[in-house]
C-alpha cells in the first residue's frame, strides 16, 4: 500500500500478486504435488494421535491441517486466488470433507472433566 503511491508503472500490484501466488505454491502445492498419490492423485496424510509433547493432532505428510481457512491466514491475500486453491482439495464423490477446529481444545476438554 505504502509502494502504491509512488508506484507509476503499476508493478506494484503485480510483485504483490506474484508475492501472494508464491507463497500459495511454495506453501502448500509443491509438498501436496510430492505426496499426492500417483494413482488416484488425491492426498492421504497420515493423522498421529500421540505425535507431538502435548498430545495434539499432527500430521505426517502433506499437512492438511495448516491449509488457511480465510483471507486473513494468507496475511491479506486476495480470496479469489484462496478459494481457488480450496477448490482443488474435494472429497470424492459420495464423501465429504470434516473440517473441524481444535482451538483451545485442551482447556475445552479440562472444562468438561472438572464439571
Amino acid at each position: 500500500e505504502i509502494f502504491a503511491r509512488y508506484d507509476s508503472s503499476g508493478v506494484v500490484p503485480r510483485l504483490l500478486q506474484y508475492s501472494e501466488l508464491d507463497q500459495l505454491l511454495k506453501t502448500y502445492t509443491g509438498k501436496f504435488l510430492q505426496e499426492a498419490d500417483r494413482g488416484t492423485s488425491r492426498l492421504y496424510p497420515t493423522y498421529n494421535q500421540v505425535g507431538t509433547a502435548t498430545g495434539r493432532l499432527s500430521t505426517s505428510g502433506a499437512n492438511l491441517m495448516a491449509v488457511p481457512r480465510d483471507r486473513e491466514a494468507l496475511q491479506g491475500s486476495s480470496s479469489s486466488w484462496l478459494a481457488a486453491f480450496r477448490r482443488c482439495l474435494a472429497a470424492p464423490p459420495g464423501w465429504v470433507l470434516l473440517a473441524a477446529d481444535y482451538s483451545q481444545v485442551e482447556l475445552r476438554l479440562l472444562a468438561h472433566i472438572t464439571e
